[in-house]
């Protein structure tokens, strides 16, 4: 029983929480009130409001669980689809994958325990052949790991770094499209406004789920600033500690599921977080390891499928935590036991697991994606003028990269470039490249020699679709760029993603050393000192991907424009002008037909 003064302060406790919810339903109200969001990237309005998807706040009363009584909570969750639909059919792996391969597996979980939750952790819809595509034939169509989405029945998912990438415009028409919302309550408009519904709260026979959905911070790294404008991603532990409490004492929940994009490992992009003073990327772990009031943590972004077998009860973390991978290789799986006691449902337990993708699809989705997925094939199967000759090993395929990488933006590169962009068209000409030279080394199979390199093998080695951007950079600039291609070179462990190829260029290293001293044109002629040198980059790596920007030192005021097509498109075009004269680093397993 409560004492006196504990019974005195339950009023003064109510309206505390009351007092401290209405900051929140101002600013929801005028969130959805304001009829534009202005974006940098084509100037046009945008509609706010359909974000929110009529998420609102609210005080509910407490659930009364009849006491001794017991539940099973099941909650299922994909991550990082990155828009597959099935990867066997595009062309084929040795592991089956895409969200077509687990529709079985959530069929059958749902014939168990008809109330699951199914959740999916970000980075959903950009990715997979079939959405270049459609982006490029049929922009206003719904993506089909969309549609399918919606025919599975999921009940939200979380606002990935990837989804932000697109432009306001697509996010907008891609989260109408979804029968469910996208959350993030870190991601802020002006105003400390909800851009995206923070949480959504579920009602199963009475037990009542808050998922919180949170976005890495990192965003800001990696994203182009164009499509965040107006937008500010905080600290993924702060909005936990400010969302938590409300939604146990003001919104009633029962149980509370961590819904994040965001990797357990707290180090991995610390340093280039740091060199931003942006809040840690990576914070799940550090939320799972100090509990912040939740009952389940669903961990994307960091595409780790675990755990690997199952778990009960045992965790490293304070709260129990699921990583569902990525592409759609399995479906991470949790059940919570809960015993009602004292008024309310507690959590006496939780099970963890994780299911592999089943070989064959469920005919039901891949009929519903049948038109896109026919397209694609086709798309992908446009062969190139080139032919392989001989399998390479991994250290010709990269160079090879480097250099055709070089020489479409080189070639292609100042034709691709959004019309006013570029002041001076006679520097594209003079420009060299650090473009990446690592690309994904899948060598052709053994069947495939004297047949054309195709626009599959393409997205096989480039994963992500990322433009170009061609800036004036000071000759040291370029130097410190190259810092993990001279580790590389010496045989010093170097992060993938920020290794660059001097393309057009020579780097003359230290002795014995991995510092760039100097960089002379590949003809011999000396760079001018002036900080007048047009370099082509990746639209990610000027962003601030893999560290390298920051640490640089580059200014947006040495940017000079950026292509509309990106890298992989331009190689694409490269290998298929039947004039072409191999790089010599290609020569030993390409040829021309």
């Amino acid at each position: 029983m409560a004492s006196k003064n504990e019974a005195k302060s339950l009023p003064a406790r109510k309206i505390a929480l009351l007092l401290a919810m209405l900051p929140l339903a101002m600013n929801l109200l005028a969130g959805c009130g304001d009829s534009a969001l202005q974006t940098a990237e084509d100037g046009a309005g945008h509609e706010a409001a359909p974000l929110l998807k009529g998420w609102q706040a609210r005080e509910r009363p407490p659930s009364s669980p009849p006491v001794g009584s017991r539940r099973e909570l099941v909650i299922v969750a994909t991550s990082d689809l990155h828009g597959w639909i099935t990867s066997s059919t595009l062309y084929p792996r040795g592991r089956p994958g895409g969200l077509a391969h687990l529709g079985p597996l959530i069929a059958g979980l749902r014939a168990e325990a008809p109330g699951l939750i199914l959740l999916d952790g970000g980075d959903t819809v950009r990715g997979a052949p079939n959405l270049a595509y459609l982006a490029r034939h049929q922009p206003a169509a719904v993506p089909p790991v969309l549609r399918l989405m919606n025919l599975l029945g999921y009940d939200a998912m979380a606002l990935g770094n990837h989804d932000l990438e697109v432009g306001r415009a697509a996010l907008n028409r891609w989260v109408s499209q979804s029968a469910f919302p996208w959350l993030s309550a870190n991601t802020l408009r002006a105003g400390g406004k909800a851009f995206l519904p923070p949480y959504r709260i579920i009602e199963r026979d009475g037990l009542r789920v808050a998922v919180l959905g949170l976005t890495t911070p990192g965003t800001a790294i990696w994203v182009d600033a164009r499509h965040l404008a107006g937008l500010r991603i905080g600290d993924m532990l702060e909005a936990a500690r400010r969302w938590v409490p409300k939604l146990r004492e003001v919104e009633r929940a029962d149980v509370v599921i961590g819904l994040f994009h965001g990797g357990l490992d707290g180090w991995y992009d610390r340093a280039v977080a740091l060199r931003h003073g942006l809040p840690l990327p990576n914070a799940s772990g550090l939320i799972a390891d100090q509990g912040e009031g939740f009952d389940l943590i669903v961990s994307g972004h960091s595409h780790r499928f675990a755990p690997r077998r199952e778990r009960n009860g045992d965790s490293a973390f304070a709260v129990p935590v699921v990583q569902p991978g990525a592409r759609g290789e399995g479906l991470a799986v949790a059940r919570l036991r809960l015993r009602a006691s004292g008024g309310r449902w507690r959590v006496e337990g939780v099970t963890r697991s994780t299911l592999r993708a089943q070989l064959a699809p469920d005919p039901m989705l891949m009929r519903e994606a049948r038109g896109e997925l026919a397209a694609t094939r086709a798309w992908l199967a446009q062969a190139t003028e080139v032919r392989f000759s001989k399998l390479p090993d991994r250290p010709v395929f990269r160079r090879c990269a480097g250099a055709l990488s070089h020489m479409a933006a080189l070639r292609l590169g100042p034709a691709a470039l959004q019309p006013g962009d570029l002041a001076d068209p006679a520097s594209a000409a003079r420009a060299v490249s650090l473009l990446p030279m690592m690309w994904r080394y899948v060598p052709p199979r053994q069947e495939e020699l004297g047949a054309p390199v195709r626009r599959a093998h393409l997205h096989r080695w480039m994963r992500h679709g990322n433009p170009l951007v061609l800036a004036r950079l000071q000759p040291r600039q370029a130097a410190l760029l190259l810092g993990p291609f001279a580790r590389h070179q010496r045989g010093h462990r170097a992060r993938f993603s920020a290794v660059l190829y001097p393309g057009g260029l020579r780097a003359q290293m230290a002795p014995g050393g991995t510092e760039v001293l100097r960089l002379i044109r590949e003809d011999g002629s000396p760079l001018s000192s002036n900080g007048n040198l047009p370099v082509w980059l990746t639209n990610y790596h000027w962003n601030g991907g893999g560290g390298l920007a920051r640490q640089a030192l580059l200014h947006p005021s040495q940017f000079t424009g950026r292509t509309r097509v990106p890298l992989r498109e331009l190689v694409f075009r490269l290998l298929s002008d039947p004039g072409l004269e191999l790089p010599p680093a290609c020569r030993s397993y390409l040829a021309m037909h």
